[in-house]
């Protein structure tokens, strides 16, 4: 929304110590990238829960980008081999939402835990919290606007003729198919709906932990 706010860093721990309480099912690539084992000089690790705020804020912008395009493939690129392209795209980074998402949470909750001066002095941190705020909401009308996009396509796609097939890990345009990792983000969702991640999140002033539904 083209609102800045500047978020001084208050004291915290590697993010790698999480590895202790972050669950073994919900572990995937970006997890071992950014958190365990992770590079000690990532900004994830170094700035703690900030880094991961950068992170989620970055892979937003970047999956945003992704749903600009839109327009772009419906002019130059409209055929099956564009559409799975744009598709491909999205779903590519779409669940780091959740992923980033959790990751905070827990970051707070081991902090709670283990660092209460180090929680104390996050909850405290307005701009931060107001700044976190902001992107989740980015993140939860992107997602409103892709469903709704998503709708669009597949009722158009059906009167032109073409075959959409649609699960939880597979998207089939016109017989090209692509993944779509929403089961990854449905497990993601089911475990932020967990009370522990809740009250978190409404000590964090989030609306909710879970994000929505993923068309």
């Amino acid at each position: 929304n083209g609102k800045r706010s500047l978020v001084t860093q208050t004291k915290v721990f590697k993010t790698s110590e999480i590895n202790s309480i972050y669950p073994k099912h919900l572990q995937t690539d970006r997890y071992e990238i950014y958190i365990y084992p992770s590079e000690a000089i990532l900004g994830s690790q170094q700035d703690g829960i900030y880094g991961l705020l950068d992170e989620l804020n970055a892979y937003y912008w970047g999956t945003k980008t992704d749903f600009d395009l839109y327009n772009f493939y419906q002019l130059k690129a409209n055929n099956t081999e564009g559409w799975v392209d744009f598709y491909q795209g999205f779903y590519g980074t779409c669940f780091a939402y959740l992923e980033f998402k959790s990751y905070m949470l827990t970051y707070m909750l081991y902090a709670k835990q283990k660092y209460p001066e180090i929680y104390t002095q996050i909850l405290a941190n307005t701009n931060f919290l107001e700044s976190f705020g902001m992107v989740d909401s980015n993140w939860m009308k992107l997602i409103l606007q892709f469903n709704s996009l998503k709708q669009n396509f597949v009722n158009a796609q059906k009167i032109a003729g073409t075959e959409v097939y649609d699960s939880e890990e597979f998207m089939f345009i016109g017989g090209s198919g692509l993944g779509t990792f929403r089961d990854i983000y449905a497990k993601f969702n089911a475990e932020l709906s967990a009370e522990k991640y809740e009250t978190m999140a409404k000590a964090m002033g989030l609306k909710t932990a879970a994000g929505l539904e993923l068309k």
